[in-house]
């Protein structure tokens, strides 16, 4: 969701028997005595009946839509030091949609609203630090405001600083205290926020497994179910991408419940997963393919990785490196770091696709972006090393990717199969030249369905 779509929201506030709340989502409500009240109340330079005035304009709710007449009477409750007037004329300059856009006035107006004490002024100053909007980024200073609205009782705002500190928006990553704020949250007033992305972030990160998050197996596994109950169908996924560590009974439940909604692509991909792992059912590769193409074909991003997997190793379904690269490319252009990881290592080794560093170095930035081990390791074997032309194909095929030294085993449907790593002597030699190298095997690369789960969703800005 958009920045601009996250703004929308509107602060409540009584006039005798009539809310903002009630102006826009109950006009049939206001009486005809109350109508010609706010009208009667605007033109006399009443502030609150500006501010109702303007609304009523604005949304066209039992007049007729006036844009003009609204902007003059939202200005004047604006200017007169209506603290609602000044957040929803804000956020309708930041949209640019009814009046012109004007990012300065919408700046100018939530720095009066925040001097006021309103604590959600003062969290949409933070957003726009933290996107950059009007002002230079500085996600310092964004976290400051955020600090200082989440100190007043502001949950969403305190949801914002832990999102930070999930995802390393310019920042280290801190897992840890991202999951002690997500869980103090649990302890407030929830109902402002999604629920079922706070306990889907909380499992996550214990599924995750590249960083330390001070969450149990037990504990990560309860939230991705509690995510599950509140039908945050992400978590679906998630849990069963970590199948594996779920006891029988929690097997059993994972499989009956994804197999009772078999409308949701997250659902039907997290069944193929269950058919392919043998958890809570049969092993039955054929099932597990046929719910990854349908998944794929509904637009699960994952569903589609799966599935060209599937394309690639021949399993279920006859090999096909057209239908391997349409649904790889699908994959990562959605953002799968596994995707992007394994085309990254195509289009370096020229396996299947022709031989193209600028793509390669642009995916594997990509999956290392979503802290992918596999494209972070051959990105920092390579970092400060010229990277040919693509067009110069003598000179890459000496470059490209790290050598491979070591050897790691790795659990993959029943089977070990052996995954390429960069060794740590060589991370340790950066300051010699890579004069040969070689990319692990994509065979193997490819085979390795248990991916590093990183995918994040975004939340509505109020």
């Amino acid at each position: 969701m958009s920045f601009w779509e996250k703004i929308k929201s509107w602060f409540c506030r009584k006039k005798d028997g009539v809310t903002l709340d009630v102006i826009i989502n109950h006009p049939s409500e206001i009486s005809e005595n109350d109508l010609a009240e706010i009208l009667d109340g605007a033109r006399d330079c009443k502030v609150e009946s500006e501010l109702f005035a303007g609304v009523l304009y604005l949304k066209g709710v039992r007049i007729p839509q006036d844009y003009a007449k609204a902007l003059e009477y939202l200005d004047k409750s604006a200017q007169a030091g209506n603290v609602s007037a000044q957040k929803i004329l804000a956020k309708e300059y930041m949209s640019g949609v009814n009046f012109p856009q004007n990012l300065e006035k919408a700046f100018q107006l939530f720095q009066k609203a925040s001097s006021s004490g309103d604590v959600e002024a003062i969290h949409n100053l933070g957003l726009m630090y933290e996107e950059g909007i009007f002002v230079e980024k500085d996600i310092n200073k964004a976290i400051e405001y955020f600090q200082k609205a989440s100190d007043s009782g502001y949950v969403e705002a305190r949801v914002e600083i832990a999102d930070i500190y999930y995802e390393g928006v310019d920042l280290p990553i801190d897992r840890i205290k991202a999951c002690q704020m997500y869980k103090s949250v649990l302890a407030l007033d929830t109902s402002a926020i999604d629920i079922g992305r706070i306990y889907h972030l909380l499992g996550q990160a214990y599924a995750d497994k590249f960083c330390d998050c001070g969450l149990t197996r037990e504990e990560g596994i309860d939230f991705l179910k509690k995510a599950i109950d509140k039908e945050y169908f992400d978590a679906v996924r998630t849990l069963a991408f970590i199948s594996d560590e779920l006891d029988q009974g929690d097997r059993n439940w994972l499989f009956g419940f994804v197999a009772q909604h078999q409308d949701n692509p997250h659902c039907i991909l997290a069944m193929g997963i269950c058919y392919e792992k043998g958890c809570g059912t049969f092993q039955d590769d054929s099932s597990a393919f046929n719910c990854y193409k349908k998944s794929a074909e509904l637009g699960d991003p994952w569903g589609m990785h799966y599935a060209a997997c599937a394309y690639s190793a021949g399993r279920s379904v006859e090999k096909s490196t057209d239908e391997w690269l349409r649904l790889e490319s699908q994959a990562a252009e959605k953002g799968v770091p596994l995707a992007q990881f394994n085309l990254g290592v195509c289009y370096l080794r020229g396996d299947r696709v022709e031989k193209n560093n600028e793509k390669a170095m642009s995916l594997l930035k990509l999956a290392a972006d979503s802290h992918y081990d596999g494209a972070i390791k051959i990105l920092r074997d390579i970092q400060g090393k010229e990277i040919p032309n693509a067009n110069n194909s003598a000179q890459m095929q000496e470059r490209a990717v790290p050598q491979v030294q070591e050897k790691t085993d790795v659990q993959t449907q029943g089977q070990t199969i052996s995954q390429g790593v960069v060794s740590q002597e060589q991370e340790q030699r950066q300051d010699q030249p890579n004069t040969q190298v070689n990319a692990p095997s994509v065979e193997a690369i490819e085979q390795q369905t248990k991916p590093k789960l990183e995918y994040y969703n975004s939340e509505d800005f109020h």
